[in-house]
């Protein structure tokens, strides 16, 4: 890219030329004048062409979500419009990332680039040459996914200058639409048979089906054989027949997963001069060996037709959310996205015992995944985690590998 600005063509630069030629031609100096006058008249075109350069520029993006999974290059379309007569020589074009991100640029582009001072360089970057008057001019912007997160581009850096390169102009603009790159977590190769069976042997145990009192479906009158429990008392007194409540009959072909993530974190003792003092640190990889963990098992369960949904507890300054995807077709993309967005900082989270009890006939069977139960959201919610059925799934002694596959063991499963 090119360096921003002139040393020479500024304000300040144009004024001393301009003393520069009334001294020479007082002095009566005319080849020193001519060559001054011809260098004033150069830096002043240089100087008016890097002003005017990025007038009446628009960006558009194709795509508003660019989606992928760690190692693979993410690409967007977007379009450059130069709306004026004025034509651009050159044009460096960038999407600033920050310094914490899921994504960098391509390796290529960090190869290839000569400027020792640039290979350190993490926004997304273009360059364009001669951008012709009216143009629109259509390229593919590439990035390279690092790790699980969403990042979230809203605004685009533009300089442009002279084609000497005396004077240039950046400008920041703001994009329509902001654009997001979504990294989902690393999918890993796993072996569901165990979550299966459980499945099934809870079907089994009830035909395939359980029965939510919560969801009342019709009444009809009494057979003989009807369970008291079922008799809509309320109907009974205020007539003579006696009428039973009939429920929603529910499929258990459901599993639903919960990340307890503040198991995922340990007490640290840092020393501070001559104090000592005790902070919350994250175990970060084994978070994310955790996420992996549960958007593969996400992906080979929807392979067997298994409907799967999330419940995210509530962080520092977002609210619970429990995903419940509409159709089979969508749950996976939705699902993994829901994962990638999640943001954790170490703050106590309590498990949201009432959203769930709200939504547990959507859920099926739910499973938790710990890194330590001792310090976990089941230790503080432990009587009504015996209410839910919870099967804490332990992230330390999860990731063993048989072959090629990531398998559980009955070790893995804590029925609470």
């Amino acid at each position: 890219m090119k360096q921003q600005g002139s040393n020479f063509v500024t304000w300040g630069g144009l004024v001393f030329l301009v003393i520069l030629v009334l001294l020479a031609a007082y002095f009566g100096v005319a080849a020193l004048e001519s060559f001054l006058v011809v260098v004033l008249i150069l830096c002043l075109a240089a100087f008016a062409w890097g002003r005017f350069a990025l007038r009446k520029m628009e960006i558009e993006i194709e795509e508003t979500d660019c989606c992928g999974f760690p190692g693979q290059l993410l690409e967007v379309e977007g379009r450059l419009c130069n709306r004026k007569f004025l034509p651009l020589i050159w044009l460096d074009l960038s999407f600033p990332l920050g310094a914490k991100t899921c994504i960098e640029p391509p390796e290529e582009f960090i190869n290839n680039n000569s400027d020792p001072a640039k290979k350190d360089l993490r926004d997304l970057c273009a360059a364009f040459v001669w951008v012709t008057p009216y143009q629109k001019v259509c390229w593919k912007q590439k990035a390279l996914a690092v790790h699980r997160g969403i990042c979230r581009v809203d605004t685009v850096e533009l300089c442009s200058g002279d084609g000497f390169g005396l004077s240039s102009q950046t400008e920041t603009m703001n994009l329509s639409i902001p654009v997001r790159f979504v990294v989902y977590p690393k999918i890993i190769p796993v072996d569901v048979s165990l979550i299966l069976n459980n499945m099934s042997e809870m079907e089994s145990a009830k035909n395939g089906f359980y029965t939510d009192r919560t969801l009342l479906e019709n009444t009809r009158d009494y057979r003989e054989g009807d369970s008291y429990k079922n008799i809509n008392w309320r109907l009974l007194a205020r007539r003579d027949d006696v009428q039973v409540n009939v429920y929603e009959k529910l499929t258990m072909h459901r599993v639903c997963f919960i990340p307890d993530l503040f198991s995922f974190t340990h007490l640290e003792e840092l020393e501070e001069g001559q104090e000592k003092r005790k902070v919350r640190v994250l175990e970060t990889e084994c978070m994310e060996d955790m996420f992996s963990l549960m958007a593969s098992l996400i992906v080979k369960l929807h392979e067997h037709g298994v409907r799967c949904s999330l419940v995210i507890p509530a962080g520092a300054d977002k609210p619970e959310k429990i995903v419940v995807p509409e159709t089979a077709e969508t749950q996976v993309m939705e699902l993994l996205g829901a994962l990638a967005e999640i943001e954790y900082k170490c703050e106590a989270i309590d498990m949201p015992v009432d959203a769930i009890n709200r939504e547990r006939h959507k859920l099926g069977q739910i499973y938790m995944f710990s890194k330590n139960l001792q310090r976990s959201m089941l230790a503080q919610n432990h009587c009504t985690m015996q209410e839910l059925g919870i099967i804490s799934i332990l992230q330390d002694v999860s990731a063993r590998m048989d072959g090629e596959k990531n398998i559980l063991t009955e070790t893995d499963f804590k029925t609470i």
